[in-house]
């Protein structure tokens, strides 16, 4: 009886991972090609830039908060780096700026993209405003501000850095993969092992308490929202780098799937709850999702209403696991 009672709670703790190797062994059947070298990278690159927004997200969801405009930071963040990378022509659009080293678009890019996340946490922390109203106003100041800086028009003809950050290692890995990785363990390392980690946890616990107990509350939340600004900005880096371009219109929606991985991957949206690793493999579950759907030739409107039931039912779970510990 305790032996059952054991393995009900080792399933239960990894039901993602136990979802994730399921639908992979499922696939396999249905699609053995699912598992060639060549189709398991596609399915590791294509996680990685809302795999990079979802490290963000992680923390924004721990802390009991929610970023609606992560998609536009993306594509800000995107643009402004891209907008110092680009090389000499005619349709420059900052034509009088001298063609510069690749690491300053770089170094743009992640500025931008943690000053929008900075100023989002400012908001949020200082003006005592619900996390879902500041971020759905940024969703359109953000994007109709990189709108405004292209006209609408996509940054192109770029550094030929983009391209080599876009290519691959041994020409088979994915650089945009090991960049991915290098900040899973950035983001784990913050979460389970700094100070700054622990009061995130606590102010998604209980904002109050965390208080008492002396987490400086609004100073944290800033740093909650700057951090995963610089997540999304790796994420339009990356984005940037495999097109060697940027439309201001880009990842639209790309939060939404962000989230998904993390609530999917047992990150409480009521907050206090979720870990890198296990975010990391809900992400994983959407790409393999969607990879599987593709080799099965699963329409991508399908593919959709899909991806949504899998989002209802890791919620649906959660709330049931909640009331379940009370």
């Amino acid at each position: 009886m305790e032996r059952n009672m054991d393995i009900k709670k080792l399933l239960s703790k990894h039901a993602t991972a136990v979802i994730l190797i399921a639908m992979c062994l499922l696939i396999t059947i249905l699609r053995p090609k699912f598992l060639a070298p060549n189709n398991l990278i596609s399915v590791l690159s294509s996680a990685c830039v809302y795999g990079c927004m979802a490290l963000g997200a992680t923390f924004i969801l721990i802390s009991g908060g929610i970023d609606l405009a992560a998609g536009s930071e993306v594509a800000f963040a995107g643009v402004a780096g891209a907008l110092f990378g680009q090389v000499a022509f005619s349709g420059k659009i900052l034509a009088s700026l001298p063609e510069l080293p690749f690491i300053v678009p770089v170094l743009i890019t992640l500025l931008a993209g943690a000053c929008i996340g900075v100023i989002n946490g400012l908001l949020i922390a200082y003006f005592n405003t619900p996390p879902f109203i500041i971020t759905l106003g940024m969703t359109t100041v953000v994007r109709g501000f990189t709108l405004l800086l292209t006209g609408g028009e996509p940054v192109s003809n770029l550094s030929s850095g983009y391209s080599v950050l876009g290519g691959k290692i041994l020409s088979f890995i994915p650089i945009s993969v090991i960049i991915f990785i290098a900040l899973i363990i950035l983001a784990h390392i913050l979460l389970k092992r700094t100070q700054f980690g622990y009061d995130t946890y606590a102010i998604g616990s209980n904002v109050e308490a965390a208080r008492v107990s002396g987490v400086k509350v609004p100073a944290t939340l800033v740093k909650i929202y700057g951090f995963a600004g610089l997540m999304y900005a790796f994420a339009g880096l990356i984005m940037t780098s495999r097109a060697v371009s940027i439309h201001p219109g880009a990842a639209v929606g790309y939060e939404l799937t962000a989230i998904a991985g993390c609530v999917i991957g047992g990150v409480s949206p009521s907050g206090g709850v979720g870990t890198i690793g296990n975010t990391v493999i809900g992400t994983l579950v959407i790409s393999v999702l969607r990879n599987g759907l593709t080799l099965l030739g699963v329409d991508s409107y399908w593919q959709q209403i899909a991806e949504g039931l899998v989002i209802v039912i890791a919620v649906a779970i959660d709330v049931r696991r909640s009331k379940g510990t009370k």
